[in-house]
């Protein structure tokens, strides 16, 4: 009996630093973190007590928070499991992944070869990236106009400011364009300047959403996690600074964008003329509405993108005012899942030196409690296969 077991590293913190620092020192990085190397406390023991032969695969990747690093690490691990499974055709094929390398390694599963042959994912303290949609299709888009505005009436007050340090260089209609151009330059721009990142934000949402699960069944996902996961609770106050702050932001948005449909509704069933009319006022009115409340809120919008950089990253950071995303627990699903608490013990002495000692989100995969529940599932799921084949055997042989 062979097992050929893919381990997954999660995100890097700070990567870029430190890889900096190394080249600095004249030092090589590895490329993957301690813990997913064939030394380590989970691989030996996994190559120890398999019945069988263990052959480890550490899959490497940049561990960056970004959502294109995901992306493309999915890809290749996919490709990476592919061959694995050529290789080792007869082989118990499993992949252990921990915090955002579970989301890798559930991207990397639309392959029909890996569905057919991978016999089960194991998720340590993994956020599970979910899209969420509580105000419809509409509000992103009047969002986004609205920080367009923002930032363009910004950079007109600067403008204006400089002008008026040189105010006795330029007349009064010069001092006026700084004004009216940035005006202009709104409402002919900004709507195809949305489309277009509308149309950007649609592609990331393919990208980012997981795939359907349903192939894995009840067992075939073992979700594991520790109380007090610093991780997702950073992940959590993130996320809550970027929504209720956000919340005046989309205030704002509907209500301009509530104003422009009164307004074009008044002129819906006149001739072309009036409707075309119309619906230029709208415009108008839009547009001065959202640089007015857009210059307003511009803080709340810094902070909003800011907390959503931190979160997911740049790429989707910036794409925040058209998706919304969120950490859970769980997939969509039903799943298998283990929680370790924090170890108890009558004597205050005995707290030192046992698991989920320090955070319990780096520790999970030495924490010897999910090290046993992990090799016990990957035995049941291996007993669970053969006696599947046991049962498909006498139909074969008639």
């Amino acid at each position: 009996m062979t097992f050929v077991v893919t381990i997954v590293h999660g995100t890097i913190p700070f990567r870029w630093l430190t890889r900096l620092l190394a080249r600095l020192v004249r030092r090589q990085l590895p490329d993957t973190p301690d813990w997913a190397r064939r030394d380590s406390a989970l691989c030996k023991v996994l190559a120890e007590t398999l019945p069988g032969e263990v052959i480890l695969q550490c899959f490497g990747w940049s561990g960056a928070n970004s959502g294109r690093a995901r992306s493309l690490a999915s890809a290749r691990l996919q490709h990476h499991l592919e061959e694995v499974i050529a290789q080792y055709p007869s082989a118990h094929h499993f992949v252990i992944a921990h915090s955002h390398g579970g989301n890798v390694a559930l991207y990397a599963t639309e392959s029909d070869t890996v569905k057919r042959d991978l016999k089960g994912i194991v998720c340590l303290s993994t956020p599970f990236i979910a899209l969420v949609d509580r105000a419809g299709w509409l509000t992103p888009f009047f969002v986004a106009h609205l920080y367009l505005s923002a930032l363009v009436g910004v950079m007109a007050l600067i403008a204006a400011g400089i002008a008026s340090e040189w105010s006795f260089r330029l007349s009064g209609w010069s001092s006026l364009l700084y004004f009216v151009l940035p005006f202009l330059a709104i409402v002919i721009v900004s709507r195809h300047l949305v489309i277009f990142a509308d149309g950007v934000a649609s592609k990331w949402e393919r990208k980012i959403a997981l795939p359907k699960l349903d192939w894995l069944g009840l067992n075939r996902l073992l979700i594991i996690k520790g109380v007090g996961d610093e991780a997702n609770s950073f992940l959590s106050v993130a996320q809550f600074v970027a929504f209720s702050i956000g919340g005046p932001i989309r205030t704002a948005a509907l209500l301009a964008g509530g104003i422009v449909e009164f307004i074009e509704q008044k002129f819906r069933d006149r001739q072309r003329v009036f409707k075309m009319a119309g619906t230029a006022i709208a415009a108008i009115v839009f547009t001065a509405l959202s640089l007015v409340l857009g210059v307003l809120l511009f803080p709340l919008m810094v902070v909003t993108i800011c907390a959503s950089v931190v979160t997911w990253g740049a790429h989707l950071g910036v794409l925040s005012p058209f998706i919304e995303l969120s950490a859970e627990s769980t997939p969509s699903g039903t799943w298998q899942i283990t929680q370790f608490e924090g170890y108890k013990s009558g004597h205050w002495t005995d707290v030192f030196g046992t698991e989920l000692r320090t955070m319990a989100h780096s520790t999970m995969y030495s924490d010897a409690r999910a090290i046993k529940a992990i090799v016990d599932w990957m035995n049941l799921q291996t007993q669970a296969s053969a006696d599947s084949t046991d049962r498909r055997a006498p139909a074969l042989s008639e």
